[in-house]
């Protein structure tokens, strides 16, 4: 249990990390700051895109945890639903 937690956590963190190394539209422009502007405009900009993907993944966490919360609430009815779904195809 343990060992395979580990080992969930050790993928997900490479994934993570794939996902970070990609150069997309933000990266270039900092760069681009970086070389026309200094060093401490392009960490600025690094910084300020940095929290900009903190509110979104908190805003995204936030979201989900109330979406989850909700269909653990309403788990019956969806199974009825489900249930109806299931003998109709049948």
């Amino acid at each position: 249990m343990i060992l395979s937690l580990a080992d969930g956590v050790l993928r997900s963190f490479l994934f993570g990390l794939t996902l970070a190394a990609a150069v997309g539209p933000v990266a270039l422009l900092i760069l681009n700051y970086g070389v026309s502007r200094g060093f401490r405009t392009a960490f600025a900009a690094g910084c300020g895109a940095a929290v900009a993907d903190l509110m979104y993944a908190l805003l995204a966490f936030a979201a989900g945890a109330q979406i989850v919360a909700w269909l653990a609430g309403n788990e019956a009815g969806f199974r009825r639903i489900s249930s109806l779904v299931l003998v109709a195809l049948g």
